[in-house]
């Protein structure tokens, strides 16, 4: 993701962040394909391939990347497990980006609470095997590639990338909470693809939203990135496993609160700043 935004012009971002979501999902399609049925064989074949494909893509990468990176021989190499005073630098310069990755906390744990609560409702609720499972999320996949390929080239032309997440996150929040809450089938199903289809928009908006609304270096804003991605997604898949063991829909129901709840915060920070 580093080397995609080092190499793309701000005005292109998000067009070329959603080129590589959507190959990032035609990967997920095959991986959960090919994992759901070598786990009903022998789960141990699918970290096997996993390994495997691993070294092809480094070995791919050191073909075919060309290092981008300023040489600087009198630099010296430092590990930062977290960079608190770059991230305060950030807050003081730029709140807006500051309150980007914070909402990413939210965004992430959403994401991550739907892909695991799936996963314990397709295998423990249904009782369905692995195979479903893989399909389920393969499906998911293929609505990513279709909104990245095609969707999001053409409304990037109208809407920037700010206006496209928060249309994402306040539909996705509203259509999950109402598939849960409401005791029709059909409207139940009918939202849950609303969801499902709408919440590929998220992930590639809120990257470029980071990244075109900050001038700090990119590769570390990306760095940060994961680490508040880390900590969302951390959150997601635990809250979900508590709260799955309460009622198998409250994990869904946190989903569609925590997309409302960045909506929310992100709204008032434009009120705020309009008043200025």
């Amino acid at each position: 993701m580093s080397y995609v935004s080092s190499i793309t012009p701000n005005d292109l971002k998000l067009k070329r962040f959603s080129y590589f979501n959507a190959s990032n999902s035609l990967g997920m399609i095959i991986g959960s394909l090919i994992g759901g049925n070598l786990g009903v064989t022998n789960y141990r074949l699918t970290f096997i391939v996993q390994i495997i494909i691993c070294v092809f893509s480094i070995i791919l990468i050191i073909i075919f990347f060309k290092d981008n990176t300023i040489k600087n021989n009198d630099l010296k190499f430092k590990f930062k497990i977290l960079n608190f005073k770059y991230l305060k630098e950030i807050k003081k310069s730029n709140k807006f980006t500051y309150l980007i990755l914070i909402i990413m906390i939210l965004t992430f744990l959403s994401i991550q609470g739907y892909l695991s609560t799936i996963s314990y409702y397709v295998e423990d609720v249904l009782n369905l095997p692995t195979s479903i499972n893989g399909l389920i999320l393969g499906s998911t996949g293929a609505f990513t590639i279709i909104t990245n390929l095609l969707i999001i080239p053409i409304i990037v032309k109208k809407f920037n990338s700010k206006s496209i997440y928060m249309f994402a996150i306040l539909l996705c929040g509203s259509s999950i909470i109402i598939s849960m809450l409401t005791k029709n089938q059909y409207i139940t199903s009918i939202f849950l693809l609303i969801f499902i289809a709408t919440q590929t928009l998220i992930t590639p908006t809120i990257q470029s939203v980071l990244l075109e609304n900050s001038n700090q270096n990119h590769s570390e804003l990306l760095g940060l990135q994961n680490g508040f991605k880390a900590i969302g997604s951390f959150l997601g898949s635990i809250l979900s496993g508590l709260l799955f063991n309460v009622w198998f829909k409250l994990p869904f129901i946190l989903v569609g609160i925590s997309l409302i709840l960045s909506f929310i915060i992100l709204k008032s920070f434009k009120e705020k700043r309009l008043r200025l």
